[in-house]
């Protein structure tokens, strides 16, 4: 399976539909007292925070730590930095995805750093 987008890559206003390594999910509430779901998301180039806004806690019991999802949403800036407002997310069986898309790598050769 080939990635078409990399969190690296996003740009601010950018739409994505990727799959994703969901590192931490963490429940919250604004101070407005809106729920949301704030995902800890990651592929091989970066990792990223991902918000669900208004949120139900039965979405937060579907989603697992160190499993992976399905992510659709749009990059924002929030506070400086670039972070995803999640639209959608599903979890995903893992049996068909190459893991090396999702852990940190090197963008040299490995035979050059021998």
């Amino acid at each position: 399976m080939s990635r078409s987008q990399y969190l690296a890559d996003l740009k601010a206003g950018a739409a994505i539909s990727e799959i994703f390594f969901l590192r931490a999910i963490r429940q919250g509430t604004t101070g407005a007292g809106i729920p949301f779901l704030a995902l800890k998301l990651s592929d091989r180039s970066a990792v990223m925070e991902g918000r669900i806004w208004n949120s139900d806690q039965t979405l937060a019991a579907r989603l697992a730590p160190d499993s992976f999802v399905r992510v659709s949403g749009v990059a924002v800036i929030y506070r400086h930095r670039l972070r995803l407002n999640v639209d959608e997310v599903e979890c995903v069986d893992s049996s068909g995805l190459d893991q090396q898309e999702f852990l940190p790598g090197s963008y040299r050769d490995i035979d050059e750093l021998a």
